[in-house]
């Protein structure tokens, strides 16, 4: 318990709790599975063309069934100070950027690239689902006059309503994990203002200072706060959706 008092009294927790947490939320935000529904249903659409398709589902998919380790030494290649992006930006006259050192480019480089590699597996979820979807209740809603957004909202959403909820429910149990791994590939010391977060702040207080008993209370906390957030969107989804495992 006097472990629990002190984390909270870190100057450091206290500084950038709110950061942290922000951080791991935007990033659940802009994965939020809605999103990814859209654009799969953007890929599936008849407008597209075959190549674009198939170009585009290779870009999404792809980066899912690659290891943060590989991911990192990619987008370390893309976005070091003489990279590719900087290569690009010289070539047409500007200056180069340290998005790697930013305080400001580099939570924007985390959110992106974790969108980037879970979109093929909840592409591959919605797909799943509104594969399940009766294709006759969209062939009498365009007989009655319905476009695509009114089929999407009135028919599509409510059929795969119980995979939205459920995948909203797993995503919050983990808000304040906003990927160890994927920051501790690409973090440096420059940037621990905006890309720190609790599993990294434990992960040096603990194995880096040698202050166990401080690093596991830190780790305990963020557990409990998880479970209870689980608990309570499971209480929403059960009382306000009809969702229910068991």
């Amino acid at each position: 318990m006097a472990h629990l008092i002190e984390c909270e009294q870190i100057p450091k927790i206290q500084l950038d709790i709110l950061s942290r947490t922000l951080l791991a939320a935007m990033e659940r935000f802009y994965s939020d599975p809605d999103n990814q529904r859209r654009y799969e249903e953007w890929l599936r659409g008849e407008e597209g063309q075959a190549y674009v398709k198939r170009t585009a589902q290779t870009v999404f998919f792809l980066p899912y069934f690659l290891s943060w380790a590989v991911m990192g030494g990619v987008l370390r290649e893309l976005f070091e100070y003489d990279g590719t992006i900087n290569a690009i930006l010289q070539s047409l006259g500007w200056e180069p950027i340290m998005f790697l050192g930013s305080n400001t480019w580099f939570p924007m480089i985390i959110i992106v690239s974790d969108v980037w590699k879970d979109m093929g597996y909840n592409m591959i979820i919605f797909l799943a689902a509104i594969t399940n979807v009766d294709p006759a209740l969209n062939e009498s809603a365009a007989l009655d006059g319905a476009n695509r957004w009114h089929q999407t909202w009135h028919i599509t959403l409510p059929t795969i309503r119980p995979i939205i909820v459920m995948l909203l429910v797993l995503a919050l149990g983990t808000v304040f994990s906003a990927g160890q791994e994927q920051i501790m590939l690409l973090y440096n010391p420059m940037v621990y203002e905006s890309s720190d977060i609790i599993d990294t702040l434990v992960y040096r207080t603990g194995l880096v200072n040698h202050q166990w008993s401080l690093s596991a209370a830190v780790g305990m906390m963020k557990s409990v706060i998880s479970f209870l957030l689980v608990a309570f969107s499971y209480r929403l989804a059960t009382k306000h959706f009809d969702y229910q495992v068991f």
